[in-house]
């Protein structure tokens, strides 16, 4: 065989291409890599602006390598999914939408099909969604990984992702009021997370929030205990302890053990002091801070907290946190007779939560019930009596007649027409939020002391003496043992009694009482507060 010179030189030439091209693919690797690894550190670090940045960079690395090997372009696609999840963060769901919508195209180009591996697209694009309350179509989406998961039976970490697949949807479903379809979707995960200790916190934390929603405060008390439990005897589960304490918190402060509330605020706070890893947790102590202050009758520190809530999640993209941090300013002011700045803040919560007052969800109904008892203090009836209306409709269309939410309503809607002189329709109603109150509460609750306190002045109303003074004799050591003797609630009775006394020529009790009453009134409120002025003129 004759050789061939110049064919050894071309082979030569070749294989010293090949390579080059190696090298510069190792380098671009390496590349993508510390680009990948700086993005998700700012993730971690609540730093979404920084990780889409450096995301950014990582995908135009792989635009310079793409085509020359199938896991390249199998790479992009995962880029753009995380480049869309960084948008989402931002904020910017139209990009975030763009994006995960490219990262599947590209995804199917190399693949030909979705398959297990894209589920988790789906499942952070389902995600955004619902960070927006697209609620369709971020259940399809889920559903969707969530059936690309179960098909995926020789993967051993199916069950892992099966699992978080279906506890975000159990997310969803709480947040429409979907819950007995919640509760099916959770039961399957209990058993299955059994013998994975992380997994069996999440399930735990899940099922404590599904009861929360259901009202069934005692269980989600014992289940948040259980999972605080659990999640201490994981390592570098901060974020979920501090989770799990704002959770909890809420749980406790439902049932008026606000002493407990304050602690579990200060544990969560605690965690988090410094670090501004979640802020949007962060702004949830804050607001639950000052739920508490506020339930407490402490109004000057609750709008302080609330204020300073509104500031941390306008601060650090939790723009999902505003509208309760803004009612419960709203509501904070209608407590202060500060009426009109607290219906313009809760018709702005209410816009940032719902676009369609009929399909308001009942979940989101608590904004809408403080958009309309600022109606009230304002004497616009007719639009607080349309907005209770819509309350109680979405109640009654979700079957979620057995809530605080509900009760409010029913008991706000008495107001109305108290002041409107519908003094038989008042009576039904708030003998409705009664019963709604003791189903969920039990006799021993300040928000069942609150309907008797309104009971009881309806029947002053009506000239029953006697019927009134038991109600509030009956409200009296409720509001005491939960409230404090300080508590304008408890002021609110002292006046009713004095009121009955006055009207039963029992001049010396009603002045005991009327003084006792603007005692505890001073101490709520400022001097220019309307019960203040009205029992210091009536003394005069």
């Amino acid at each position: 065989m004759r050789f061939n010179l110049d064919s050894v030189i071309h082979a030569m030439q070749a294989e010293q291409q090949q390579a080059e091209l190696w090298k510069i693919s190792l380098t671009y690797d390496n590349l993508y890599n510390a680009y990948h690894c700086l993005a998700e550190n700012a993730e971690g670090a609540s730093d979404p602006k920084t990780a889409y940045e450096h995301y950014f960079k990582a995908d135009s690395v792989l635009n310079v390598i793409k085509g020359r090997e199938g896991y390249w372009n199998e790479e992009r696609a995962w880029s753009l999914s995380y480049l869309a999840r960084s948008a989402a963060a931002l904020g910017d769901y139209d990009l975030s939408d763009s994006l995960y919508n490219s990262a599947l195209k590209v995804y199917v180009e190399v693949k030909d099909n979705l398959d297990p591996e894209a589920a988790q697209i789906l499942s952070d694009w389902s995600r955004s969604l619902s960070m927006r309350n697209e609620w369709p179509y971020a259940n399809y989406l889920i559903r969707a990984a969530i059936g690309y998961t179960e098909a995926d039976t020789a993967n051993k970490s199916r069950d892992t992702r099966w699992i978080r697949f279906r506890l975000q949807l159990v997310k969803n479903l709480i947040a429409t009021d979907s819950l007995v379809l919640a509760e099916r979707v959770l039961s399957p995960c209990e058993t299955a997370a059994h013998t994975d200790s992380s997994l069996r916190c999440e399930t735990l934390l899940m099922k404590g929030a599904l009861q929360f929603r259901q009202e069934a405060f005692r269980s989600a008390d014992t289940t948040f205990e259980e999972a605080v439990a659990c999640l201490s005897s994981l390592q570098h589960n901060e974020a979920a302890k501090a989770i799990a304490y704002l959770s909890w918190g809420h749980v406790k402060t439902a049932l008026a053990d606000y002493g407990s509330a304050r602690k579990l605020v200060t544990q969560g706070q605690r965690i988090l002091a410094g670090t501004r890893s979640n802020p949007s947790i962060e702004v949830g102590l804050l607001q639950l801070s000052a739920e508490i202050h506020h339930l407490q009758g402490h109004y000057p520190s609750a709008r302080k907290e609330y204020e300073a809530s509104l500031d941390l999640a306008s601060s650090s993209n939790s723009s999902n946190r505003m509208p309760s941090s803004i009612a419960g300013l709203a509501d904070v002011l209608l407590d202060l007779a500060e009426a009109s700045l607290a219906s313009t803040l809760a018709d702005s919560a209410l816009a940032m939560v719902v676009d369609s007052l009929p399909e308001i969800f009942p979940s989101q109904a608590s904004v809408l019930n403080t958009a309309a008892y600022a109606n009230y203090c304002l004497n616009d009836l007719r639009k607080a009596q349309e907005r209770y209306s819509i309350t109680l409709n979405a109640c009654e269309r979700h079957k979620a007649m057995r809530t605080t939410t509900y009760a409010q309503a029913l008991n706000g809607q008495a107001l109305v027409a108290m002041a409107q002189s519908h003094l038989a329709t008042a009576d039904s109603l708030l003998m409705q939020a009664y019963n709604t109150c003791i189903a969920i509460y039990g006799q021993e609750h300040p928000f069942t002391a609150r309907v008797l306190i309104n009971q009881a002045e309806l029947h002053i109303k009506k000239r029953r003496y006697f019927e009134a003074r038991d109600l509030l004799l009956s409200a009296l050591p409720t509001t005491e043992k939960f409230l404090g003797k300080d508590h304008d609630q408890l002021g609110d009775i002292h006046q009713a009694l004095g009121e009955i006394d006055l009207r039963s020529a029992n001049h010396a009790e009603a002045s005991r009482h009327f003084q006792e009453a603007l005692r505890i009134y001073k101490a709520c409120f400022p001097a220019y507060h309307p019960k203040v002025r009205a029992l210091e003129k009536s003394g005069d």
